[in-house]
């Protein structure tokens, strides 16, 4: 029991103490249980520790390897080396290793540089793909955007030039014009107003269609 550590020690005093029975003892040969935690916090505690925290208590406890046990009428612990009417075992219940923590504590983190060392590069090429990801976004983003400002911006010029060549269609549909000289008059000829001559006619008949087309009376 000398060889034990201090907080072991203590503990086996409180749990051993016949006249604590009412707010911790033994459960079984390798176990104790707290059946009224609040007054083993006030009264049991402050005698034998600094505080008077039973949280603290606990996780001190699973330092030493203590498992929490379910149990109706309290918090009970249990450890194979904590043993009643047997203290010569309490040298080996032993403060765990750091390798038993799963997660580190904030401060160890900042005393242990090389506790990530292992993950450091593969967390470095996720986040070089992430990056590249994200500055592919923003360049397609950009690129869309000075899509939509060229068109909005070419919108009226196209808007414009599609008017004046549907009017000028529609002023030209209406005669074909035939080709002048400027020194000459030009004759147009209603696109819908002009018969094909019958094919049976003569040719006489045929001459005085194609004459009636035209004005001839400047010629004469």
């Amino acid at each position: 029991m000398d060889r034990s550590a201090p907080f072991v020690r203590k503990n086996y005093e409180i749990v051993s103490d016949p006249q604590t029975d009412l707010i911790i003892r033994w459960a079984s040969a390798c176990s104790f249980v707290i059946t009224n935690p609040q007054e083993f916090q006030l009264q049991v505690l402050p005698l034998y520790f600094r505080h008077s925290n039973l949280s603290s208590y606990s996780r001190q406890l699973n330092t030493y390897g203590f498992k929490k046990i379910p149990n109706i009428e309290g918090l009970e612990f249990r450890h194979a080396n904590f043993l009643r009417d047997d203290p010569s075992t309490l040298c080996h219940v032993r403060r765990r290793n750091k390798a038993y923590n799963t997660f580190p504590r904030p401060n160890e983190v900042r005393n242990a540089p090389d506790l990530f060392a292992p993950v450091l590069p593969q967390m470095g090429q996720r986040q070089s793909r992430c990056e590249h990801n994200i500055n592919s976004v923003v360049q397609q983003l950009q690129d869309t955007q000075q899509s939509i400002h060229g068109l909005t911006m070419s919108s009226p010029n196209i808007i414009q030039s599609s008017t004046i060549h549907s009017s000028t269609y529609n002023q030209s549909d209406e005669y074909w014009s035939i080709p002048y000289p400027p020194d000459r008059v030009q004759y147009e000829v209603p696109r819908e107003t002009h018969t094909q001559p019958n094919p049976s006619s003569s040719p006489q008949d045929e001459l005085a269609y194609w004459l009636q087309q035209f004005d001839t009376s400047h010629l004469f």
